[in-house]
């Protein structure tokens, strides 16, 4: 189907969102299935969800619908607040600094941009004076005002084969298969780190960045613990080789990204070990750890963020979100914002020793004539915050910034989260699938396999023995009343809602059974 000026190309049905309800979609000719895709894991509570529908009575949700602001301008009256009842109430522990934006592709090209200033203003001492050098090669994209930066991520060893397979395929035009690595959007810096589908990339220019091995299992992993630990040490030695090879050839890594669980790429999982070690490794060689939350973050692994489950040692530097976030952004850590790493250090020293902070001259025209408030810590934090902010404006910035009415939704889904407790529900939701799928998996192991997401909530995927079995499952899947989605080279994935019941679950292991027994 040809629709006039829509570049994807990618369509594949049409659908009646009017008819649409819970964890059901509908298509244009009225059939109806269970959706175990949710527009690429993008709704949290459903389709037409009551509580969100009720929201649009209210005259003010409305306005916000219709005029939309320039949010790094001119934000609303009640955007502060708008923001501390929805997104800040779920930050992550220990990334106080919140930048909302639209999509998850500008989060995470944001998201970079924060580590090369971070890293740049750190190799200036603190200092965001800039010479004149640097502010007139910036505008030739030449150092030392752009500098040679680049951004670590993360590929897996299937990665060469995959794509000899993928030229064969388009050589006798069969369909394209999905293949394994990390992605994390489709613009250019993003683009540059993505590495799951060649498609994407192809005729794009990119940058010479490094590219790390993501450990690929044996499943099941506690037949395979001494081996996958293995592979789990071979590949954070390999971040640190490229770490340090890519500082020799003056290249230095700012900043790594990295999914806790490779989507787009084949539900590749990383262990909790792995997680732990990478981060130690980044640390030493003084770079930031990115995780990209966008596919993983609001809930489906039944922890309002997949890296809790890791048990960090500290917080990662930032986290980037989106899909069932329903808006784009970024958090990170105070260190990462746009403050001077000369004054954050100050301040911290100031806490340390004497309990308060001496107000700037700035500062005193804003909060009154004091010379040194006498305060806590954390109210001292507070005002650090908002009293000392950055000294150039618009380097994080664009006209949008995200959109209010989003987060305004957003307020009413985490809402309903915490009613109806849908953390848990997809938590024992996503042991009853996990259970079906292993037991059939041993059922039929020469039809699936690698059935993994054990304690990932419903955030779970299995292999079908090859492409060709695989799209006969989804298929037949299909006409049964069930939409999936797939991933990596043969991977079949499950992305339901978060009011995805143990009901629907069965409805699924039943359907699943009936198709494998029919192959």
């Amino acid at each position: 189907i040809y629709i006039y000026n829509q570049e994807t190309q990618a369509v594949s049905m049409f659908v009646d969102y009017n008819k649409s309800i819970g964890n059901y979609i509908v298509d244009a000719d009225g059939n109806t299935f269970l959706d175990i895709f949710t527009q690429i894991s993008s709704i949290p509570i459903g389709y037409n969800h009551p509580d969100l529908i009720r929201m649009l009575d209210d005259p003010e949700v409305v306005k916000s619908v219709i005029n939309r602001p320039c949010l790094g301008v001119f934000p609303g009256t009640d955007w502060p607040d708008r923001l501390r009842g929805s997104l800040m109430s779920i930050a992550p522990s220990g990334l106080p600094s919140l930048t909302t934006m639209a999509c998850g592709s500008c989060s995470n090209e944001n998201a970079f941009k924060i580590m090369y200033i971070w890293y740049r203003t750190r190799e200036r001492g603190g200092s965001l004076d800039f010479t004149k050098e640097e502010l007139e090669s910036s505008l030739v994209n030449k150092p030392p005002g752009c500098p040679e930066l680049s951004i670590l991520s993360f590929h897996d060893e299937t990665l060469v084969s995959c794509c000899s397979r993928f030229y064969l395929l388009l050589k006798t035009k069969l369909i394209l298969p999905l293949f394994s690595g990390g992605f994390h959007g489709r613009t250019m810096a993003s683009l540059a780190t993505t590495h799951s589908k060649p498609i994407h990339k192809i005729d794009i220019p990119s940058l010479d960045w490094p590219i790390a091995r993501f450990p690929v299992y044996k499943y099941p992993l506690d037949e395979y613990v001494r081996e996958n630990q293995e592979e789990d040490r071979k590949c954070i030695e390999e971040v640190d080789d490229l770490m340090n090879i890519y500082a020799k050839k003056g290249k230095p890594v700012a900043g790594v990204i990295i999914e806790p669980i490779q989507a787009e790429g084949g539900d590749n999982h990383g262990s909790n070990d792995f997680f732990r070690s990478l981060q130690k490794v980044v640390k030493k060689n003084g770079a930031a750890l990115l995780i990209d939350e966008v596919q993983t973050g609001c809930g489906p692994t039944g922890k309002m963020w997949c890296h809790e489950h890791f048990g960090l040692e500290e917080a990662p530097d930032i986290v980037t979100f989106s899909k069932k976030m329903l808006t784009g952004g970024i958090f990170c850590k105070d260190e990462l914002s746009c403050k001077t790493l000369r004054q954050f250090k100050a301040f911290e020293l100031c806490v340390k020793l004497f309990g308060y902070i001496k107000i700037s001259s700035k500062a005193v025209k804003l909060y009154g004539y004091v010379s040194k408030i006498p305060l806590s810590p954390k109210t001292i934090k507070t005002l650090w915050a908002y009293a000392i902010g950055p000294r150039h404006g618009y380097r994080i910035f664009n006209t949008w910034m995200g959109d209010p009415s989003k987060v305004i939704l957003l307020d009413q889904v985490l809402k309903v989260i915490k009613r109806d407790n849908l953390l848990q529900n997809t938590t024992k939701t996503g042991d009853i699938l996990y259970k079906g799928i292993t037991d059939l998996e041993k059922r039929f192991p020469k039809v699936i396999s690698s059935t993994r997401g054990k304690d990932r909530g419903t955030f779970i995927a299995f292999d079908c023995k090859d492409v060709s079995t695989r799209e006969q499952v989804v298929g037949k899947l299909k006409l049964k009343g069930i939409h999936i989605g797939v991933c990596g080279e043969r991977a079949i994935r499950l992305r339901p809602a978060l009011v995805f019941q143990p009901h629907h679950a069965a409805i699924f292991l039943d359907n699943l059974e009936s198709v494998i027994k029919s192959l």
